[in-house]
């Protein structure tokens, strides 16, 4: 029959054919659209009375539309005891007094110190390095070990020493020792007389290490072995305290010789050339995440720095006491706290122990004090550390580790961990 029809009957007819079927498929296109969208709606719990909300507040809707609903957005993570009522003590430039006791005795500044690995925690008491989840549970020991200690930057791994030069890499998770011992500096290294390391730096790649005494830099591998010296000139005399990697090619050292011949410097690794430098008489230095920010202690005060031109930001007098006496001490015996700032992980809080070893939050942008932490709660403070935004982990000097949560502040775990021998000041 198709023969007999003529060819413009039959492109008419074909023609018809193709239209019909496509509005079959458009329709039936357009019944699954529509099937669709009412699931969404329903989903989205969508109104269409007039009674929708449309304004600012917490449902996250669209101003004016009334039928656009935005994710809520995470609340930002606070300090411990930020988010409540704050009220600071009074200043002060006086000491605190204290009925007699003794306090744990260090004379290295990497001596009582708490780190973040990737499998929780790991607190240096200077003879022994102990390691706990974030729980508090105990993971490993490792006597004989903590004169200094670094993190590599992936957390899994540490560098630490002891007063006989050893020096070991660690796993962090097992605190078993990856690969062979390496010896630099202590009393039976005569290549390095005189030379005892008491700071270490990785950096980023994970594939050097600095490490640090008072007169020298040297750049180790991955290994812990000495690869050379860096031949860093200072101002005046050299007398380094700590270092941060600001990448696998700079780094910031803190010379605390003095007021006078103190200086924050940015050194390349290459050559332990200065590229630039400020004069303070710098302690503990501390760079944000992002390198970003510098924070670092110098003669009783705290420093924001940018890392470029390391000029000064703020510069602050640390909030509280100006050091610790005992009541009656015949000798006038007093004591004074390392204060190590600490920059927040998202780079606006610095947390710093002030000079009786009391715990402090400060504002990062401007340094101003916005939390002192109660002496009931943690007291005469070495370290502490951000396990995140809203949580602290500090240690004592008695030899406590904790961690604090929480607004109020309060300590969710505490455990004594400390040895409990050793050097120790106070009256007989």
């Amino acid at each position: 029959m198709a023969g007999s029809i003529p060819v413009r009957f039959r492109h008419i007819i074909w023609v018809q054919e193709k239209r019909r079927l496509h509005a079959r498929v458009y329709g039936s296109r357009m019944r699954h659209v529509l099937a669709l969208c009412l699931a969404l709606t329903a989903a989205c719990g969508k109104k269409s009375d007039s009674s929708s909300p449309t304004g600012s507040g917490s449902g996250g809707k669209t101003a004016g539309s009334g039928d656009v609903t935005a994710p809520p957005k995470a609340p930002a993570a606070m300090p411990p005891g930020l988010g409540g009522k704050v009220e600071l003590p009074a200043a002060t430039t006086g000491s605190r007094t204290i009925k007699p006791q003794k306090f744990r005795h260090s004379s290295v500044r990497g001596d009582f110190r708490i780190y973040h690995t990737a499998a929780g925690i790991v607190v240096s008491w200077r003879t022994m390095l102990s390691a706990r989840s974030v729980d508090g549970k105990p993971m490993w020991k490792k006597e004989n070990q903590g004169r200094a200690v670094a993190i590599s930057a992936d957390g899994s791994k540490l560098v630490t020493n002891n007063n006989d030069g050893e020096l070991l890499i660690l796993d962090a998770k097992t605190g078993e020792p990856i690969g062979a011992a390496a010896h630099l500096g202590g009393p039976s290294d005569d290549k390095h007389p005189d030379v005892w390391i008491s700071a270490f730096a990785w950096l980023p790649d994970g594939k050097h290490i600095l490490a640090l005494d008072s007169k020298h830099a040297y750049l180790l591998g991955g290994d812990g072995v000495l690869q050379r010296e860096l031949p860093i000139k200072c101002k005046e005399d050299c007398f380094f305290t700590s270092a941060a990697a600001l990448s696998n090619d700079e780094v910031i050292i803190a010379n605390g010789a003095g007021t006078s011949g103190g200086q924050v410097m940015r050194v390349k690794v290459a050559d332990g050339s200065v590229v630039v430098a400020v004069d303070t008489d710098g302690h503990d230095v501390d760079v944000s995440a992002d390198h970003t920010q510098v924070v670092v202690d110098a003669d009783g005060e705290v420093l924001s720095l940018d890392p470029a031109s390391l000029t000064p930001r703020w510069t602050v007098s640390i909030p509280g006491f100006r050091g610790v006496a005992l009541e009656g001490a015949a000798d006038g015996s007093s004591f004074e706290w390392k204060p190590v700032p600490k920059l927040s992980p998202d780079g606006k809080h610095v947390v710093v122990n002030d000079i009786a070893g009391r715990l402090w939050i400060l504002d990062a942008a401007t340094g101003a004090p916005q939390l002192a932490y109660p002496n009931e709660l943690v007291d005469f403070v070495e370290d502490a550390i951000w396990l995140d935004g809203a949580t602290l982990i500090a240690i004592d000097n008695p030899g406590h580790v904790m961690k604090i949560a929480g607004t109020p502040a309060k300590a969710v775990w505490s455990e004594m961990d400390g040895p409990t021998d050793g050097e120790w000041d106070g009256p007989n």
